[in-house]
């Protein structure tokens, strides 16, 4: 077979400086035939930005709360015609990409939340039906408080939540996992008819830490936990542009872990719907006693980045 290469690449490279990334789509046609192509039309807008601050001082002129939100958004799209031994048809590639995080610094900085979110999706298409595709999304949300007690004593508490969400449909370079759950007598039904996988994952982690800097003593204490999904999906490919609606989705396996200040008191896993190796700690079971440590004064503000500067506000 005869293959042409169609590269989403520019014919020259002015600065080799630059970092390139780029797709390269290969067509195989029929011996002793050459596939062809138009030249490719690019259609890729200037990125969307947006900033947005907003601050209020107190009475005596000292900032006091600071809220900002950044958005960014950015789509591209190519079009060519190709031309095999056999047929003509237009052949798309689109990405689009979307970021946003919001802050809100408050009580002179010592509460913290911050939001964010990045999602996006690309797909290969031939006329109207999918070769490829992949959507994305990363959420994280994070929030601290900072508080002081009259006698001097301080308290730092944190939550975080973080997630992966990533779909694919078609057939990519690199393995989907799916493959490995192919054999499964459990599966055998439902397997023909899996266009795609989707991997879904969400890690929270909740942290205290208290200390008495005069005597120079702290202790603290944290949580976390995971939970992963990974499924086999079914996908509408009738429309041509973005990632395909998903019909269905059969959970193939399932795996949640939670820890307690160092130590993992409980641990899940289910393949196909069944329950396998997991265990938890029965009520009785006492997890690690809160961490202890020998602190000096004030240092802990000082690596948070809340100490107050010259001009009284926080640095």
């Amino acid at each position: 077979m005869a293959p042409s290469l169609h590269p989403l690449l520019p014919s020259h490279i002015t600065n080799t400086s630059q970092l390139l990334t780029g797709k390269i789509f290969l067509w195989l046609d029929a011996p002793d035939s050459i596939t062809t192509g138009t030249n490719l039309t690019q259609h890729s807008p200037h990125p969307q930005i947006s900033v947005l601050t907003s601050f209020t001082t107190d009475a005596t002129g000292l900032n006091e709360a600071l809220i900002y939100t950044v958005d960014v958004c950015r789509s591209l799209s190519l079009l060519s015609h190709i031309r095999t031994s056999t047929s003509s048809f237009n052949a798309t590639w689109t990405q689009s990409l979307t970021y946003s995080n919001h802050g809100d610094l408050t009580a002179y900085v010592d509460d913290q939340i911050n939001v964010q979110s990045t999602s996006g999706s690309n797909s290969a298409a031939n006329v109207a039906s999918y070769s490829y595709a992949r959507q994305i999304s990363y959420p994280l949300a994070v929030n601290s408080t900072y508080t002081v007690d009259p006698d001097g004593n301080y308290s730092i508490t944190a939550d975080l939540l973080r997630g992966q969400d990533v779909s694919i449909a078609g057939s990519p370079v690199f393995p989907t996992g799916l493959r490995s759950f192919e054999a499964l007598s459990a599966v055998l039904a439902s397997y023909p008819a899996f266009q795609g996988s989707a991997l879904v994952t969400t890690q929270n982690g909740s942290a205290v830490y208290n200390a008495n800097p005069y005597a120079g003593t702290a202790t603290s204490f944290g949580t976390t936990a995971q939970d992963m999904v990974f499924s086999g999906i079914e996908v509408d490919a009738s429309n041509g542009v973005g990632f395909p609606d998903v019909r269905g989705s059969e959970e193939l396996y399932h795996r949640y872990v939670k820890a307690a200040n160092g130590t993992v008191v409980q641990n899940e896993e289910t393949l196909v719907g069944r329950a396998f190796g997991g265990w938890a700690w029965g009520p009785g079971f006492r997890v690690a006693p809160a961490q202890q440590a020998r602190v000096a004064i004030g240092s802990q503000r000082e690596v948070l980045g809340r100490e107050r500067g010259a001009n009284g506000n926080t640095d």
